[in-house]
């Protein structure tokens, strides 16, 4: 995958105009909430963070194995912790493909076979290992396809749900 993956290394502690994101496994790239809001940790102006461009991933290489990779679909820059990797794939081209392929439980058991690490909780995929991987996946056209597809899907889903909920609301 190596010649796909491209790293972004910009790094920030400026939060007005790169604001601070998690990584969930359940929602991705998302906003920081109160749950996971550490900012009263950063002691020093020094502290960097990674900043996430729009359209790049994001990968804990701690829980990689267990799908948390997500992806910068916020319409903005925003930063996360340094400890995380940020990189694109295909140049942003087949995001869509991307987002849905890596967390395929066949791409998720390939991440817990190449972790490395003396115990099992702490076991991780190094970042030079993912670029390393080899993936099957089918030529760039048919990626744009497919993605095109999976967001599609993705948008019918949300609205279904929706209606799902809508149809629940009680009556007042």
């Amino acid at each position: 995958m190596g010649a796909i993956i491209q790293a972004v290394q910009e790094l920030t502690s400026d939060f007005e105009n790169y604001p601070l994101y998690s990584l969930t496994i359940e929602n991705g790239v998302t906003p920081k909430t109160e749950r996971y809001e550490r900012s009263f940790l950063i002691t020093k102006e020094t502290d960097l963070f990674k900043i996430v461009p729009e359209q790049c991933f994001v990968s804990n290489p701690m829980n990689l194995r267990f799908g948390a990779i997500g992806f910068n679909d916020s319409g903005k820059k925003v930063s996360v912790s340094g400890y995380y990797d940020v990189f694109s794939i295909d140049r942003g081209e087949c995001s869509n493909f991307w987002c849905v392929y890596l967390k395929t439980a066949n791409s998720l058991k390939r991440f817990d076979d190449v972790a490395i690490g003396s115990l099992i909780e702490k076991r991780r995929v190094h970042f030079s290992q993912l670029t390393e991987m080899s993936f099957p996946a089918p030529n760039m056209n048919e990626k744009k396809k497919l993605g095109e597809f999976f967001e599609r899907l993705e948008r019918l889903i949300t609205l279904h749900q929706r209606k799902s909920k809508i149809g629940k609301m009680p009556l007042k």
